[in-house]
Order: C-alpha cells, then structure tokens, then sequence
C-alpha cells in the first residue's frame, strides 16, 4: 500500500484532502484532520475506501441538518458502503485546544448515533483513544473507557459481521494441496471453471477452499443453480440481502450493479455458482457470456464456476477438470472410506491409482463395490473387476451403464502402453490426439486419415486392435465410441508428443473438412482451434490461418477465430517486414486486419479495437499499386466496413458518409462488367441509403440510393447466385419499407415487398436467411395490405404465409425465430379484430398468449419479447372491452 503523503498548495493557503476529492482551506483543525487521515492509512493500515471525512450524522447540528463527524472508519470498506456500523468515531480540534473526556460530548453523540466501538480525540499533539462499554446506546461520558491504542486494519476485521453465510458440510476428506491450488486459480482468474462429472467432488473441493482462504475473501457468496443462473441467482442473493424490487424491474441487473457498487474492498468478492446437472446449460452459458463480454461487470468479484462440463463461451474461460490425475492421498482415503478397513495394508496404493484410474467418482464407487465383496481383492482382481460387465452395469454414485465414458477414460487412458503400440496403432492415436469429435462417419474418417496408412486394411486393423485393448470402445457389441476417443485425445495430448512435421498431415485434413461442409464437422472446431492457437505448425501455408479463422468465425468460434487471427497478422507482418516491396503481402496484411476488425465489431462489440484495425486496413490499402483493380475493390469494402462501424456504432454519420462516397467514387472506377465490384458497390449505396433515412430523414436521397442498389442487383441476377438474389430481395423491401412508413407511396410500396417475394420465393427454401428475409416482406406487405389499402382478404392471405413459413423457422431454430412466429400470428389476430371477427382473433390471441408469456419468463432481457407480450396484452384488452 503506497504512503499517504499531506498535500499543500505552494502558498500553503490550502490543504488536500483525499476522502473529499477537493482542495479545502489550510485552517489549523482542517490540517489535524488530513495529519489524523494520514495516520490511519500509513500507521494503522485502513484504506481511504474504508474511510469519510465530515460524515453527517442524524444527531442535531446547527442549522437544519445534522451535524458531521470529522472522521468516521469502518472496519470494511463493504461496511462503508451498506451503512453497517462504524467502528472509529474521529473528533479533531484545532493544536490550541486541550484535550479532556469532557470534550467527548459530541463525541460520543456520534459514536451513539453510528453505533462505533472506538472513539478518538485528536489535536495533533495529543491523541486520546476510548471505547465505549459494551451493549450501551445512547451513550453517556461515564461509559467511555480509556484505552492505550485502537485496532489497527488486520484487526479490525473481527468487528465486521460476513453479509453472506456459508457452512462447510462436515465429514469432508481433506485436500489441502488441491485446494490450494484452487484458490491461486481463482485469484489468478477473474472467471474460473471447475468441471467433474457427478461424484468428482466439484461442490467439496470449493467447500474446503473457502474453508481455509476465507479470510482472503471480503464476502463469499454461494448460489446453487438448480434451473438457470438468472433466477436462481435473483432468488438466493436477494433473499439474503433483503432487498425489494419493484414489479417490472431488472432484478438480476440491479443485483449485479449492488454487489459490484456496494462491496468493494481491498480483498476480493467470491461469487460461487454451483450448477447441478439438470440447469439449463444454454441459458447458463449465454448468461455468463453477458457477464463476460462486460469487463467492467461486476469488478471486483471472483466468479468460480463448479459444472460437469465446461461452460461454452466466446471468451475461454481457465478451467481445471477434476476427471484428470488426482491426488493419490486423496484417493486413498476415499477408497478406504468405502472399500473398508481391511484394505488398510493393501499395500501400494500409488500403484493402484497410477495404474488404474484417477477419478474419484471411480475411487468411491470401486470402494463401495469391494465393500459388498467378502474377499479381499488383489491388484490383478481389481483389474479384472474393472474390466468386467457387473462392475459396469451398476448404477452407484450417478456412474449407470448408459453414461459410464466420461469417467472411465480417466483410468482407461493409463492401460494404453504407447511404446508397446505397432506404427499404425500409434499414427491412429497420434491422430486422435489432434482430432476431439463426438461422432464421425467411418467413410470421412477413412478420407481424413489418408496419407497415414498405406491401405484401408491398416486403418481397420489399428481400430481393431485398438479395440481389442479396450481403447476405443466400451460398448457390448464391439463398435467404436467416438466421444470416448474424443476424451482419449483430450488425455493423450499431454503424454504423446508430436513432432512438428507429422502436422503437415493434420493441415491437409483440417483443408479436406474444408471442403466438405464445414458445419457439419462443426464438433472439430475446438480441437482445430486448440491446435492452431497453442503449435507453432503454421509453415507450409500461413493462407490457412485465416481461411480457417474465417470459417470458426462463421460457426461463432469467435476466441479462437480471433486468436488465429491476430496469428495471421503476426505471421504476415513478419513477410512484409522481410519483403518491403511485396504488394501481395501488404494485400494480405490489409485483409487480415479487416476480418479481425469485422470480428471485433460483429462478435465482440469491441468497437474501438474494430475502428482501430479498419484505420490500419485502410492506411495500408490507400498505399498499394492503383492500376491493380482487386486491391482497389478491397479498398472499396475497407471504406464501406468502417463507414458501417463508424454509423452504426459510434453514431458519427457525418464522417460514415465521406466513406461511403469514398468508396462509391472508387467503386465507379473499376470495370463495371466484374460482379464481385458491381455487388460491392451495391452494398454501399444501400448503406448509405440506410443511414440517409435512419439519421438525416432525407427519404428522396435515400429511395434513389436504394434504386440504385436495385438497378445494380438487377443486372448480377443472371450470374444465378442465390447471394446477389437474396441482396436484391433485400433492397427491395427495404425500399418498400420506406415508401410505406416514410414516403406514403402506398402503391410503389406493394409493388416493392411482392418482387421482394417473388425473389425470395425462388430461393432455396432449406436456407433460413432467405426465408426469414421472405417471411417479412409477407408480414410487412400484410400489415400494408390490411391497414392502407384495406384489403384484408389478401392481407390474411398474406401473413398466413408468413406465419407458415415462421412455423418452419421455429422447427429449425427455436431460439431465433419463435417470437416472431408469434408475432406474426399476433398480427393474423389483430386483422381478424379489425376486419370485425372478434371470436377468430379471440381464438388466437388465447392460444399464443400463454405460449407468449412462456418464453417471457424464460427470456425476460428480450425486448421483441416484451414487446410481443404487451400487443397481445393490448389487443386482449381490446377484444374484452368489445365485448363488453
């Protein structure tokens, strides 16, 4: 803790002082205050935080307030912040006052009046220290005792009461070391995962961490997560502060804003979330993905994350499973609590679980096995148990037969003798180091590996013999388990060290999923992304980084998408630096900081650092060869990616426009007959039209800029790419949207949303971009069919596509088009209401509302929600009234 040092202005006029941020007036008793605050931090060891200077008291004062205490302490800064009791009352008085009990008087008010422990009488000359007798309030002189000194910091902390309660279950085996271990992890990390299947002793472990570093924490909050973190967080940490919200409020935000304002402390918070099994994973991750993407969220606390399996976020969060190599000791103890007193002289036991497993779910469940065995059970009986059915079938300690991989590779892994291996057993396994899937086809695995065995009889023999040993299947029929040898990679990637150059193989298979869809093999992302981020092994093709980084950015990889990146950029710099003159290497160097910029703006909402790598895209673009017209179409999408950011992001439409027609004054000098400039140019007109009609309400400009989007996608329609078809669809109705809202030309606008259809409609219809795209220019050509033409026939014919379509998204992907299915029936609904068929639209409106007001409650940060909820809400009220 750096020195408190006084402060004094150069005429010495005037004094600073740090609790009140501000310069106050050199008065004898102001400098006995600032010499006292000096005092406390560099003697005493209190921090500022803990501390304020003419605190106002509810006792009487002169005027019509009360009066103000010249220095009051708390024994934590959290303390300060909640109101909770002071512990020191200061009473400073100018050098010239002598100092008795009987000045105590108002004094002791305050002391009353904050419930303090400890009271002082300063006049720098003399300091006089009390406490007041226990159980007295209001306090009178005769109940102050003289005391030689006060508590310092350290000591203080005895007089503040913990907020948050948490009992350490009793009967817990110890591991110190672990949790040891655990707690540095934690400081270490602002987030931190400990992941272990059911049993594995995920909720102890924390127990026992907090156990014995409670007193590094300044407050341990513990919420059990039974359902989703949102609600289960507002319900446990609420009830404990006794806080009311009022109906309709943000609960869990108002909480996250109270711990993060009104905790803070020179030690840190812990925020504990246990989350069981049967949570809501998606939710979960999603909600720890919002806490992460704010780095200013809840500042000073420390969030441990106990799950059975990592949390998935874009940010990757350290993790520690305790599925791998535990503690021997540990695992002893654990063993012999189940197993029995007669395996006390087994003998080694560090052999047992070396050999054999390191799981403690499986430690205690082999214990509790043997235990229900009369015999005592050697080292090769064990083995044989472990390997037998009956061990395998019994449903002890959450380890059933349909659930048995996750912790069997933890001892399954220690049988495989690599050096004991044929060549081709050893290539498959070097291999499934490098590959971690859930499920892969025989015949793509075959492909994968080409190169790597001379034939398809050796890839089938090295599965069959690796089979045979029990290290790629666990099933009675003998066929492959793929996720165990997804874990089997996970576990061998640390003990199988592969040479640099057996990757060549890997980048040629990593090109090979390329081609095929690259989604479908999405389950190889993170291996792929594990890879490339932590080996040096980009040499035969640094293109590969950011082909492949494209890829996981559109899969929404975004940590390893940017890792890669900025791997790229590296690699890239390198070449330029060497090749100064290489314009093929500045293009590429240009390219990689506008698709990590793309990135930053798209995925991260790291606006700055998005405007900084266009800016620096742009700089090397402006200074590449202009007779070379690729670089100039490049240049053309650098403008247009950083007048977008520029507009939608930092509202500085002004500038976004001088790129915009940077780029369309650009655009116009290139070979008018190439489609990929044509579509570029495209895009930036629509753009600009955008903004046009969003920011300056200049409607004219922008239906001439739409038009020219138009005419331009027009003319790339006969390349017959379902891209620039989908892009004229979308111009189309983005043009009759602002001819119904903006412009009143009722007539053009329907023209404009049915070639929006008759486009759409050719598209196909597997793809959910188009549809949606389709599904509203129905809605939207319904809502002016009904209500400006009053052509409500055609109007319900109309969203009745919509909704059909709607219905069909929502099959694909719940989470994104639900709502508006709803919505789009809402609005069926509200037709029905208008065009006087009360009893058709009360039948709907009944039927969604529930359905509505369902996924309310599981999405209530959603605004389209809410606002979905409350037209239903509406026009309910509406049908009522009618009626009545």
């Amino acid at each position: 803790m750096d020195l408190l040092e006084i402060q004094l202005s150069d005429e010495e006029e005037q004094i600073y002082a740090p609790l009140k941020r501000k310069w106050l007036k050199n008065t004898p008793e102001e400098a006995v205050r600032q010499e006292y605050i000096r005092c406390l931090v560099n003697d005493y060891g209190y921090t500022l935080d803990q501390m304020e200077q003419e605190y106002q008291s509810a006792i009487p004062g002169r005027g019509t307030g009360g009066a103000f205490a010249d220095i009051v302490v708390w024994a934590k800064s959290n303390d300060k912040n909640n109101r909770k009791d002071a512990l020191i009352v200061v009473e400073c008085k100018a050098p010239s006052v002598t100092l008795s009990k009987k000045e105590c008087g108002q004094l002791i008010n305050y002391a009353s009046d904050l419930n303090a422990k400890f009271l002082i009488l300063t006049n720098r000359k003399e300091t006089l220290f009390f406490k007041l007798k226990e159980g007295v309030r209001p306090a009178q002189i005769g109940d102050l005792i003289k005391i030689n000194d006060i508590p310092n910091a350290q000591q203080a902390k005895q007089y503040s009461g913990k907020t948050f309660s948490f009992s350490v279950p009793i009967g817990l085996l110890p591991r110190d070391k672990e949790a040891d271990n655990l707690f540095n992890c934690v400081i270490a990390n602002r987030f931190f995962n400990l992941v272990g299947v059911g049993g594995s002793g995920k909720s102890s472990l924390a127990s026992l961490m907090i156990q014995k570093h409670e007193e590094d924490f300044n407050e341990i909050a513990y919420v059990v997560v039974n359902n989703n973190i949102k609600n289960d967080f507002v319900e446990q940490i609420n009830k404990t502060l006794r806080l009311e919200f009022e109906k309709g409020e943000d609960d869990f935000s108002e909480l996250i804003d109270h711990l993060q304002n009104d905790f803070k402390s020179e030690h840190p918070n812990l925020l504990v979330l246990d989350i069981n099994e049967t949570s809501d994973k998606e939710k979960n991750d999603r909600t720890i993905n919002s806490l992460l993407k704010n780095k200013d969220l809840l500042n000073g606390w420390k969030i441990l994350i106990l799950s059975r399996e990592n949390v998935v976020t874009r940010n990757r969060i350290e993790a520690h499973n305790l599925n791998d190599k535990e503690d021997v000791e540990f695992l002893k103890q654990l063993f012999l609590s189940k197993a029995g007193a007669r395996y006390n002289d087994f003998g080694d036991f560090t052999e047992l679980f070396k050999t054999i497993f390191y799981n403690p779910l499986l430690a205690e469940q082999l214990g509790l096995y043997l235990n229900d065995e009369p015999e005592l059970a050697t080292m090769d009986d064990i083995k044989k148990i472990l390997y037998g059915e009956s061990f395998r079938e019994e449903d002890m300690q959450g380890l059933s037969a349909d659930r048995h991989d996750e912790p069997i590779v933890s001892f399954l892994i220690n049988l495989i003798k690599y050096n004991d291996l044929n060549d081709n057993e050893k290539n498959l396994l070097r291999h499934f180091v490098l590959w971690q899937a859930e499920y892969i086809g025989y015949d793509v695995l075959k492909d994968l590996l080409k190169g790597v065995f001379k034939s398809d009889d050796d890839l089938k023999n090295a599965l069959k013999s690796l089979s045979k040993r029990s290290i790629l299947t666990t099933n009675k029929d003998k066929t492959l388990s793929y996720k165990l040898h997804g874990l089997l990679a996970e576990s061998l990637r640390e003990q199988i060290e592969i040479e640099e150059e057996d990757y060549s193989v890997y980048l040629d298979n990593i090109e090979r999923i390329i081609e095929y869809s690259f989604v479908k093999f999405r389950t190889y992302a993170d291996c792929i992304g594990v890879c490339l981020c932590n080996y040096s092994i980009i040499k035969k093709d640094y293109s590969l980084l950011s082909k492949i980084s494209d890829k996981l950015s559109d899969i929404l990889k975004i940590d390893f998408a940017q890792i890669l990146y900025h791997k790229y950029i590296l690699n890239v710099e390198v070449l330029v630096h060497c090749n100064p003159n290489n314009s093929e290497f500045k293009d590429d160097l240009a390219m990689g900081y506008g698709n990590l910029a793309l990135l930053q703006k798209e995925h991260l909402k790291d606006y700055s650092s998005s405007g900084k790598n266009y800016k620096r895209e742009i700089k090397i673009r402006e200074k590449l060869p202009k007779d070379n017209n690729d670089y100039l179409n490049r240049l053309v999408v650098a403008y247009n990616g950083y007048a977008n950011l520029l507009d939608d992001c930092f509202n500085k439409h002004k500038l976004a426009e001088s790129y915009y027609q940077k780029a369309i004054e650009l655009s116009r000098t290139l070979p008018p007959d190439n489609p990929e400039y044509q579509n570029n140019l495209a895009m930036v007109y629509y753009n600009l039209a955008l903004l046009q009609s969003e920011n300056y309400n200049d409607y004219l400009s922008a239906a001439q800029n739409f038009k020219m989007a138009i005419e331009i996608r027009e003319k790339l329609v006969k390349f017959d790419n379902y891209e620039y078809k989908n892009d004229l669809a979308i111009s189309y109705y983005a043009l009759g949207n602002l001819q119904k809202d903006d412009l009143d030309d009722i007539k053009s606008a329907e023209e404009s949303y049915k070639k929006a259809i008759r486009i759409g409609k050719e598209l196909p219809n597997s793809n959910p971009e188009y549809q949606k795209q389709l599904s509203d220019a129905y809605h939207n050509l319904a809502i002016l069919q009904a209500y400006q033409l009053n052509n409500y026939k055609s109007a319900k014919e109309s969203i009745s596509k919509a909704i059909e379509i709607g219905k069909q998204l929502a099959l694909i992907n719940q989470d994104y088009y639900y709502i508006e299915w709803l919505d789009y029936q809402y609005t069926l609904a509200e037709l029905y209401y208008y065009n006087k068929e009360i009893k058709s639209a009360k039948s709907i409106i009944s039927e969604i509302k529930p359905q509505a007001e369902k996924w309310l409650s599981e999405n209530p940060d959603d605004e389209c929600t809410q606002n979905v909820n409350d037209e239903i809400n509406d026009l309910l009220e509406k049908i009522s009234n009618k009626k009545s």
